[in-house]
């Protein structure tokens, strides 16, 4: 009896030390995935950062919507981005074509840029037999929110027109989107528009922003939580020939080979510009925020013709909106490194 008392107390302890420690360490717990709405302009950029979340097990894509305001020409938009999903092995997500007019045509991308991502820089993707929704992609937007048992996330790799519309038609989703990232914005760092930009030479803005400046403020005065990832943040993370080694190194998946051959002419910087992976970096942020630094600003968009047409203004008659200051560039290359060459899927 002694012995089997001893017993009892010896797995009685362990028991107790289990649930101790699951109480002292939740991270131990798996967390449900983040249920995700990818907007897009179908930017190469934007195709990146779809492989790293198709891949991520930390997030769940429920619909890429696409918008046509962007990079890449209304035809193209919803076919590279079924393309791409047959490649990854995910052809069924539902994607969407989207707005075909900003809200507010001042501008738009340099020409030579849209006709290179219209041809995916001379990257082949197979063909998807699916197609793509019957819904546009507010409408995709608006049926996927409404419909969640629980709150969604919305990443906005593109101008926000297609955000913006669903906002106006179906007010009542805000209250079932847990968070919407936005890559725009250029807060105290100079913009990135090249040349003329609605008659001007703009020198303080983004185009993500500015090319649908008033589809930017409506879903900024929506009251929904924002976390902005600007210029500020994205010149932190430069393509190098330093990664694109690594990635070559370890090339040993799908995704993996997709990244490379995309930032393979990117490294040899395409007529002085530089390049950087704005759209990777916001999708890494959805999955681990413990990559950036934050701060609360109070902005708006500047809507007053002229070289700041566009810009996000830091002012005391603006709304909260939380801003991703800088981020640690290490963790974001080691993160995505890792989640592109992952045996995992």
């Amino acid at each position: 009896m002694k012995l089997q008392a001893v017993f009892l107390g010896i797995i009685l302890t362990i028991f107790a030390s289990i649930n101790a420690e699951e109480k002292c360490c939740p991270m131990h717990r798996l967390e449900p995935p983040i249920p995700l709405i990818i907007d897009t302009d179908v930017d190469i950029s934007d195709l990146m950062a779809i492989t790293y979340l198709i891949k991520s097990q930390k997030v769940k894509v429920h619909a890429i919507t696409t918008v046509a305001t962007g990079m890449a020409h209304y035809e193209f938009t919803a076919p590279h981005v079924l393309n791409l999903l047959q490649l990854l092995g995910k052809p069924t997500i539902p994607v969407s074509y989207g707005a075909k007019e900003s809200m507010s045509p001042v501008g738009h991308f340099p020409n030579r840029w849209r006709r290179s991502i219209d041809d995916l820089m001379g990257v082949k993707l197979p063909y998807n037999m699916h197609h793509a929704s019957t819904l546009t992609s507010s409408d995709l937007m608006t049926k996927i929110v409404t419909t969640s048992p629980t709150k969604v996330t919305i990443l906005c790799l593109g101008p926000l027109t297609n955000l913006a519309k669903a906002l106006i038609d179906t007010p009542k989703i805000s209250q079932n989107i847990e968070k919407i990232v936005i890559v725009g914005g250029a807060i105290n760092t100079p913009g990135n528009i090249m040349g003329k930009f609605n008659g001007h030479n703009n020198t303080s803005s983004e185009y993500n922003i500015a090319l649908d400046a008033k589809a930017a403020s409506i879903v900024f005065k929506s009251g929904i939580p924002i976390l902005l990832v600007p210029l500020d943040a994205t010149n932190h993370v430069p393509v190098t020939r330093q990664f694109y080694e690594e990635l070559k190194d370890q090339e040993n998946t799908i995704a993996a080979g997709l990244v490379a051959q995309f930032i393979k002419p990117m490294i040899h910087s395409q007529g002085g510009e530089k390049m950087y992976f704005w759209d990777p970096l916001a999708a890494a942020l959805v999955v681990a925020p413990s990559i950036g630094y934050y701060k609360t600003e109070s902005l708006k968009i500047n809507f007053q013709t002229g070289k700041a047409y566009g810009s996000t203004v830091v002012t005391n008659q603006g709304v909260p909106i939380t801003v991703t200051t800088n981020v640690n560039s290490e963790l974001f290359y080691k993160t995505f490194l890792n989640t592109l060459c992952s045996e995992k899927n």
